[in-house]
């Protein structure tokens, strides 16, 4: 009689195995930024960030080494006075319907802009004039999501 109780027990500890963490509720109002400059010091680095109405900013900064892969993320959580509003008005234009496609292009940054259930995306690239504008905001708004170099 033993066995059913711990098949039981087993199957009960399998069941409250946290859920991986969720991206943006469909509803919710976000911006979703991922990519990296890619060039010099910064070689190899990457953000991939949300920042929501209520400037929270959600991210993963990657460090890899272009030669072995190896690595370290950091994830920061933090409020960044102002960044939504910035960040829409630097990716709002130019932006295409629907989700963020798994692949893009080679961009050095793409954004999904996210706003009442519906979605937009776009792809960053160097000649965009929108790329400098986003280096322009990473370096003068500090935050260790977006050291790069």
């Amino acid at each position: 009689m033993r066995r059913p109780t711990i098949v039981a027990v087993i199957l009960l500890a399998g069941c409250t195995e946290a859920a991986p963490p969720a991206g943006p509720a469909p509803a919710a109002d976000y911006v979703f930024v991922r990519g990296g400059i890619d060039d010099g010091a910064a070689m190899g680095q990457a953000t991939a960030f949300t920042v929501t109405p209520d400037d929270r900013l959600d991210c993963t900064f990657s460090t890899r080494s272009p030669l072995t892969g190896e690595g370290s993320d950091r994830d920061i959580d933090v409020t960044v006075p102002g960044l939504y509003a910035r960040l829409v008005a630097i990716l709002g234009p130019g932006t295409a319907a629907g989700r963020l496609p798994d692949l893009v292009s080679d961009a050095p940054f793409v954004a999904e802009i996210g706003s009442g259930g519906a979605a937009t995306w776009t792809a960053i690239g160097y000649q965009d004039p929108r790329y400098g504008q986003l280096l322009d905001l990473f370096f003068r708004t500090p935050s260790s999501c977006w050291t790069f170099g």
